[in-house]
């Protein structure tokens, strides 16, 4: 399942193989996924440095959910009184060890994973400000700096 505000990027997570997308601007997210899940995640990954996503993530979990938060992101504010009788687990992670990088790529070559597909725009150097400014507007996939 694929959750985003961004209806290209949810487009482009059914394409690479999310069998459901959720609009968040259009639904309660983690009542969605509750639904769909018939009582909630067992796993979550949220990528999107949001609060309002990380916090909808925790609620989306079913009872023994993990949810991992990578890279940056801002706070969340949760009462603990209202997971502790769901043995919630969260974790965060900056970044993948070597170890899990291998994997990672192993997994990517083994199941043919479109890589390429993630990048929605490829900038160079010369085009710099122009890519931050639209890196800003966080509509878009991937992006990449070629040269």
């Amino acid at each position: 399942m694929a959750v985003d505000p961004v209806p290209s990027r949810l487009e482009q997570a059914r394409r690479l193989g999310a069998s459901e997308v959720i609009d968040p601007g259009a639904t309660d997210a983690a009542e969605a996924v509750r639904e769909l899940t018939e009582g909630g995640a067992a796993i979550a990954i949220d990528t999107s440095g949001a609060s309002a996503a990380t916090a909808s993530a925790i609620d989306s979990l079913a009872p023994w959910g993990r949810l991992c938060v990578v890279g940056l992101g801002g706070r969340i504010e949760l009462d603990v009184r209202k997971y502790l009788s769901r043995q919630i687990t969260v974790m965060t992670s900056w970044s993948l060890s070597s170890v899990q990088q291998i994997a990672c790529a192993d997994f990517v070559a083994r199941h043919a994973v479109p890589v390429d597909e993630l990048f929605t725009d490829r900038w160079t150097l010369d085009e710099a400000d122009r890519a931050y400014a639209e890196f800003d507007r966080q509509a878009a996939g991937k992006a990449a700096f070629v040269f």
